[in-house]
């Protein structure tokens, strides 16, 4: 009998104690650059390290072997099997067989600033460095290191098989035709410091915001071409040039653009629509084309670019939200991806300011997904089919937090508190109160008021929905320092900057704060997540979590390789975001919590017909308790309403456009969502 309980408590404690981190990579990612060497291709990425394929961008494995997994590789060049690397730390790697091993070169160049360009000249190796110390040189195979062009500001250092390009902020732009031995001024099309060059054999692109310029003689001689943009790549396939364009001149599609000549442009982004292009290749057979999402390959035959990403684990996923098992995650640098069998299989969703300015910040409200980053707030009803910018009428500004309940959204940024009632039609400010305007976070707590994290002041509340703000910092001496917040059930819990311990309590909504337990001290808390009455806490040291409200905290890093930066969940899962090595998941069951089923708010409306073409009946069996309607198009404009209504109703919409709209009926505090499509 005593060996039956004995081993019946091993198999309890291994479960928590031998749990696994499994990890759910997210192909693709933010690349910098993909080139190739022979047969062999290199990937550079954002911050994730570089990434060799050998079957023509099909499957990518990691380079390892003497480069960190970790690096941000900002610059390639070859010399035969020899590969040098540079790096956004002014690291230069260098390999003797064409990637397979690696070892760090120990320059004597104290610049930390990135390695904008390498070239290979003879025996000659050229690194140009992004600050004000220039281009060095070596002879020696990088062993020793020479000034060769000293005290001035690279913007580009380029080479062909006819002549080497050094363009310079405020110096002027300058060639050689003699391998660097003399060089001679090169004559622009347009006065300006602010020229991006491109270089293909005799054939030289002067490229400004506003002008495009082609010289078919190295310079001697300048055409103006078509401008298609502000362009990020341009590269030469098949007797055709390819053009990445990130901004457009007015009533022009941004994204990919051929040319026979260099001079008209044609837009050919089929499949590469808003991706933010950063370099093409070609390795003979095929062009390639790096973006912030992943690595495409135009199919010459249909003119199509597909995903070739397979192995490349680039993301950084800085937030999670779901719906149900419904995941959805949004990365710095590639917008939103979603997966609906926990982590097994990701999507990326397309809409496209997102996908090149990131996500910070992701939250629900019922059935709609809230979206927030450097370009705004973005809303999707229907699991991220389609996209609607609500900040628009606002402009770009970083969100840092979202409160969503019904029609009453919240964001917290960079210009304070900014509230919505009709889905970013309108925005007004809910700054009152608050002594600065750098909010940083922003939640809701169990007693219905809003805490507000101000930068250097604190933590603020509001009972009235933003309408006022008072302090509810309770004389903590570290509140002016919140990273985070998170509201656990009746608990409020703040993650502090420069404050030891780092995450502290209230049990009464901010009125007085408490101190845990020491397991987290001495590190920096980046995210609190609740997942129903525990809460997570990403770390610089590891993922650590509580179940008594922020009074003692365990470690729950076990395997996972580095230091966690977002956290997430679905139903059976808790996801964990790790910097540099993707997306981790494990079991809730592990911690022994129990996802109550979210169900969205049922209600027995009928509409029809659906979709309508004039109008649009409601009936409910609940004719008892009146309603009003509004009615939004998806870019969250209001486009009809009925104030008071008894069911049935019957609406006249025949003034509406084709298209799909939300229907929102509101009886009392409940609110219900209905698609409903005009043809």
């Amino acid at each position: 009998m005593k060996r039956a309980i004995i081993f019946f408590l091993i198999l309890l404690l291994g479960k928590t104690l031998f749990a696994q981190w499994e990890q759910c990579e997210i192909h693709g990612g933010g690349i910098k650059f993909v080139e190739t060497n022979g047969t062999r291709m290199f990937a550079g990425t954002f911050g994730n390290g570089l990434f060799i394929s050998d079957d023509s961008s099909q499957n990518w494995n990691r380079a390892t072997n003497g480069i960190p997994e970790s690096i941000f590789p900002y610059s390639i060049a070859f010399n035969g099997n020899e590969v040098y690397v540079g790096t956004t730390e002014g690291e230069l790697y260098k390999s003797v067989n064409n990637g397979d091993n690696w070892g760090l070169l120990q320059t004597g160049i104290s610049s930390t600033e990135p390695i904008l360009s390498i070239v290979v000249v003879g025996n000659k190796i050229l690194v140009a460095y992004a600050d004000s110390s220039g281009v060095f040189a070596s002879i020696d195979g990088g062993n020793n290191w020479t000034p060769y062009w000293p005290n001035v500001l690279i913007r580009q250092l380029l080479i062909n098989n006819q002549a080497i390009i050094l363009n310079t902020f405020f110096d002027g732009v300058y060639k050689s035709i003699d391998s660097g031995i003399t060089w001679t001024i090169l004559d622009l099309p347009v006065v300006t410091s602010s020229v991006s060059l491109y270089v293909f054999d005799s054939i030289i692109f002067a490229k400004t915001f506003t002008t495009f310029h082609k010289s078919y003689d190295l310079g001697l001689s300048w055409t103006a071409c078509n401008n298609p943009g502000v362009i990020t790549a341009l590269n030469k396939f098949n007797n055709h040039y390819f053009a990445g364009v990130n901004e457009t001149p007015p009533g022009i599609t941004p994204d990919v653009y051929s040319s026979l000549d260099g001079i008209q442009w044609q837009p050919m982004s089929n499949g590469l629509q808003n991706e933010y292009i950063t370099s093409f290749v070609d390795n003979g057979l095929k062009l390639y084309a790096s973006t912030y999402s992943g690595i495409y390959s135009l199919d010459s035959v249909n003119g199509q670019w597909m995903m070739s990403s397979n192995g490349i684990s680039a993301t950084q996923v800085d937030a999670f939200t779901n719906i149900g098992n419904s995941l959805f995650a949004g990365d710095v640098s590639s917008g939103v991806f979603f997966s609906n069998n926990h982590g097994i299989n990701w999507q990326q969703q397309q809409f496209s300011t997102l996908s090149s300015e990131g996500v910070e910040f992701m939250t629900k409200s019922n059935d709609t997904i809230y979206v927030g980053g450097n370009a705004g707030l973005y809303s999707s009803c229907n699991y991220g089919g389609q996209w609607n910018w609500l900040t628009q009428a606002i402009g770009y500004l970083a969100v840092y937090g979202i409160v969503a309940n019904g029609n009453n959204i919240f964001i917290a940024t960079g210009q304070g508190i900014y509230k919505t009632n009709n889905f970013g039609n309108t925005w007004t400010t809910c700054n009152t109160g608050l002594p600065g305007l750098y909010v940083s976070g922003l939640v809701r707590g169990a007693n219905n008021n809003l805490y507000a994290a101000v930068d250097g002041f604190g933590l603020y509340t509001s009972p009235n929905n933003g309408a006022t703000w008072t302090y509810a910092g309770g004389g903590f001496p570290g509140m002016p320092y919140i990273n985070c917040l998170a509201s656990c059930g009746n608990y409020l819990l703040a993650g502090l900057d420069y404050f030891n311990p780092p995450v502290v309590y209230s049990d009464d909504y901010g009125a007085s704060w408490l101190v845990g337990n020491n397991s987290l001290f001495g590190l920096t808390v980046r995210k609190l997540k609740t997942i129903e009455d525990f809460c997570f806490a990403a770390t610089n040291g590891g993922l650590y979590y509580t179940k008594t409200y922020g009074a003692e905290w365990i470690d729950a890093t076990g395997n996972l390789p580095g230091n966690p930066i977002a956290i997430g969940n679905d139903h059976e899962y808790v996801f964990v975001s790790v910097e540099h090595y993707g997306v981790w998941r494990r079991l809730l069951s592990d911690f022994n919590i129990v996802v109550t089923c979210e169900r969205p708010p049922i209600h027995p409306l009928q509409v029809y017909p659906n979709p309508f073409t004039e109008e649009l009946i409601l009936t409910t069996p609940e004719w008892e308790k009146p309603g009003s309607i509004k009615i939004y198009n998806f870019s969250g404009r209001e486009v009809s309403n009925v104030n008071t209504i008894e069911f049935p109703v019957t609406l006249n919409l025949g003034n509406l456009s084709p298209g799909i709209y939300l229907l929102k009926l509101q009886q009392g505090d409940k609110v219900y969502t209905y698609k409903v499509v005009k043809e």
